[in-house]
């Protein structure tokens, strides 16, 4: 098998899919203290009252891929300004 010949699996999400704090974390590849932040900005609304209690809907984790996209980009811009300064006082 070559390295393009892969085979994908997935299930389809929709409104009716639900996930438990773990489950959402781990499709993220994150940590739950970042998903605990974003449910603190209001970012994200999980159903339930305690973060051990907590369920997303399965449409969340577009937007939560998104925010960890922009965050990452923000992160490497202020990274990238500050090298960039550094090199310019020197």
């Amino acid at each position: 098998m070559s390295s393009i010949d892969r085979i994908l699996e997935g299930q389809a999400l929709d409104e009716s899919v639900w996930l438990e704090l773990g489950e959402f974390c781990a499709s993220l590849q994150v940590e739950r203290h970042w998903v605990a932040e974003l449910v603190d900005a209001g970012v994200l609304e999980p159903r339930g009252p305690s973060p051990d209690a907590w369920s997303f809907p399965a449409s969340a984790l577009v937007r939560a891929r998104a925010t960890s996209r922009l965050v990452n980009d923000l992160v490497a811009t202020d990274d990238s300004e500050m090298q960039l300064m550094s090199m310019l006082t020197v």
